[in-house]
Order: structure tokens, then C-alpha cells, then sequence
């Protein structure tokens, strides 16, 4: 893994946020991930598929919350690990999406759940109908 920049001693950093459904407010989200990660100095490569799959998932709850206005964001990231949980106010989520494979690659939909699980090393979805969907990502920043 390439490394990343020198993490400043001893620092976590811990982020709430509660934001509007727009979907500027993703890129938001991911920059202040990858500024969390910095500090912290997560290696290039982790902090890529750390940003993704966080932007992944505030993607879904801007795009798919249904009826809530806001979605909330909690990034937790220390030194040795990423844990970001993205929670909508929606209508849920139905079973079968929450547990779908990887599409087809001609299928035009249906890649962020999947892309999440694939690029995490763990990752739980919980949904409830007419009370929203919880995505819990946790991604370690360090092999050893």
C-alpha cells in the first residue's frame, strides 16, 4: 500500500452531521472524509475506497430515502480504522435489494450496496419500513 501523509500524533477525528437531501451534499461528505483520513495519514489506496463507499452510501439516502428530508452522517476515524454510518428518515429499503449481488454490467442501476460490500471490510444495512435504512461501514486502515 502506498502511505499516506504522516498522521499527526494521537488525533481521531469524529464527525456528526445532519444534511439535506441534495446531492451536493455528497462530495460534501466525501471531502471531509478524506481530510479525516489524512489526518489520521490512511494510505492513498484505503482512503480511495473508504471515500467511495462512503459516498455510495449518502448517495442511496439522497437518492432513495423516499419521504424524509435529511439524512444524518457519523464518521468516526482513528488511526487504526474508518467507521461511518449513513442513516435516512425515508420509507426503507425491501429485503431483496438490501442483500442484491453485483448487476450485470449492462444492468443501468443497483452497484451501491454491492460496491460497498466490496470495497469495505465490513459492512450491515438495516432497514425499516416507514422509519429509513442504516448503512454501518467499517473500513482498517492498517493490515498489521
Amino acid at each position: 500500500m502506498t502511505a499516506g501523509p504522516p498522521a499527526l500524533g494521537g488525533v481521531c477525528v469524529m464527525l456528526t452531521l445532519t444534511l439535506p437531501r441534495e446531492a451536493r451534499s455528497v462530495a460534501h461528505v466525501r471531502e471531509l472524509a478524506r481530510h479525516a483520513l489524512e489526518l489520521v495519514g490512511a494510505p492513498s489506496a484505503v482512503t480511495g475506497d473508504a471515500c467511495l463507499a462512503v459516498s455510495e452510501a449518502c448517495a442511496n439516502a439522497v437518492e432513495h430515502a423516499g419521504d424524509g428530508d435529511h439524512y444524518d452522517v457519523v464518521l468516526d476515524v482513528t488511526t487504526e480504522r474508518l467507521v461511518a454510518v449513513v442513516t435516512d428518515h425515508g420509507t426503507g429499503a425491501p429485503h431483496d435489494v438490501l442483500h442484491a449481488a453485483m448487476p450485470a454490467p449492462t444492468a443501468p442501476r443497483g452497484r451501491g450496496l454491492p460496491l460497498i460490500r466490496a470495497l469495505v471490510d465490513e459492512a450491515s444495512i438495516t432497514s425499516r419500513s416507514g422509519v429509513g435504512t442504516a448503512v454501518r461501514i467499517v473500513k482498517r486502515l492498517r493490515d498489521d
